[in-house]
């Protein structure tokens, strides 16, 4: 009778024991659980000391990183600079090619005018032009250690209007995008005085044919209205009577001056590679 009491005894303890052990299970479980995401279908978020080791390739941003390394593939564009003159082509030296990224990180260009990314402000105002690089004398450059995706790209020199191109590469890809430029062209700049208070004048500045003034060079206000609209360069003088501009074709212009109703204006050849600087006096009433 006292052996079977015994065994009896040591059947209840193993029973508790192994009742204790499943609470505790069940306890640790929820616990993780509630701690882990474990689900039994997707483990949201990894306990501490356990490494993930990511095999295949995956895409984060559109940026391609390979075998799990988390290195980003090595791309390049590369190209020559030229320009067609008198029917000759010659290599371009000292271009500056601009890249930017569409999408990259720093997000959309805030202007209006570029919401598309297809063309680039100038270089000088594109905070988020990323890379950079000047042509040899050659006109060869390279782009190197890009990520894959889709560039708007530009060319600029001093003397040529700016060409753009968008241009896609892929993870691991050489890309040639060559740029043309077509025409060159000159700089006009100057000064607009007025010499009724002998300081800078705010003024409106155009750039006219040469057959475009009457030829005793008088205006009314009717044909200052014409010319304004005529004009086949015009812009506006900073706050100390400075205007410049940029391209200009080769050729003999007027370069007017407008203010209020006083003006002033000078004959000006620009040439090819060139600035020509000429200043202006407002001094000349219009005629009623």
């Amino acid at each position: 009778m006292a052996r079977r009491i015994s065994k009896l005894r040591l059947i209840l303890s193993c029973l508790l024991t192994i009742i204790l052990v499943l609470g505790l299970c069940s306890f640790s479980l929820a616990v993780n659980n509630k701690n882990f995401g474990a689900t039994g279908k997707k483990i949201k978020q990894l306990p501490p000391g356990i490494e993930a080791k990511i095999e295949a390739k995956i895409s984060v941003n559109n940026q391609a990183y390979n075998n799990g390394n988390l290195k980003v593939a090595n791309c390049t564009i590369h190209g020559v600079v030229y320009e067609v003159y008198n029917d000759t082509t010659k290599p371009v030296g000292n271009a500056l090619i601009a890249a930017r990224r569409i999408g990259q990180a720093e997000g959309p260009l805030k202007n209006p005018k570029f919401k598309k990314e297809k063309i680039l402000p100038p270089p000088l105002h594109a905070k988020s032009v990323r890379w950079t690089v000047l042509s040899d004398v050659y006109g060869l450059y390279s782009l190197n250690n890009l990520p894959p995706g889709t560039y708007s790209m530009a060319c600029l020199t001093k003397w040529h209007k700016p060409v753009y191109a968008l241009v896609k590469v892929e993870a691991g890809g050489v890309v040639k995008q060559d740029f043309c430029l077509k025409e060159s062209y000159g700089i006009l700049k100057g000064k607009v005085i007025s010499p009724a208070h002998n300081n800078p004048a705010r003024a409106l500045v155009l750039v006219l044919s040469k057959d475009s003034l009457p030829a005793a060079g008088k205006l009314t206000p009717r044909q200052k209205n014409i010319l304004v609209k005529a004009a086949l360069y015009k812009t506006k003088t900073n706050q100390k009577g400075f205007y410049l501009f940029p391209f200009i074709k080769p050729g003999d212009y007027f370069v007017a001056a407008i203010k209020n109703n006083i003006y002033g204006y000078e004959e000006v050849k620009i040439e090819s590679y060139k600035t020509s600087i000429v200043d202006i006096t407002v001094n000349k009433l219009l005629f009623p």
